[in-house]
């Protein structure tokens, strides 16, 4: 079942980023839903309850079609890492600005960015068929 690099990296990723959106959750116990500061989580890694939220449903959704297909997995797998590219060039922007409703900094991009590689990677590199040999015909 799990021998699928697809669905491996789903259950693995999901399962970090719906630990860390728990984390941020707790963490941001009393801070404003949206607020642009957020809290310190670890070091210069920033939360705030709707980027915690947000990280829990990314990574549930990298959990749920790991669990019941290597088609789903591959699917989900570059539509998220394609949505993390995305946020993680337009996070860059929103740093320092009042607009960062998330509370990202250059450390949550940086994890955008890597989770992004992986699960690209996966979707597009990984358990690929492969063709049949013309000759064992």
């Amino acid at each position: 079942m799990m021998r699928s690099a697809n669905r491996r990296a789903g259950l693995v990723l999901g399962g970090l980023l719906a630990a860390l959106g728990i984390a941020a959750l707790i963490a941001s116990i009393g801070v404003p839903i949206a607020d642009p500061e957020g809290v310190a989580l670890v070091a210069a890694l920033t939360v705030n309850p709707l980027q915690g939220i947000l990280t829990l449903v990314v990574g549930v959704a990298l959990i749920v079609p790991a669990t019941r297909s290597l088609d789903a997995a591959r699917r989900v797998n570059g539509i998220m890492g394609a949505v993390l590219l995305a946020g993680g060039i337009g996070g860059l922007y929103l740093i320092g600005t009042e607009a960062n409703v998330l509370a990202i900094t250059s450390t949550n991009t940086v994890i955008q960015f890597g989770a992004s590689a992986v699960l690209l990677v996966a979707a597009l590199g990984a358990d690929r068929p492969t063709p049949e040999d013309p000759a064992a015909h």
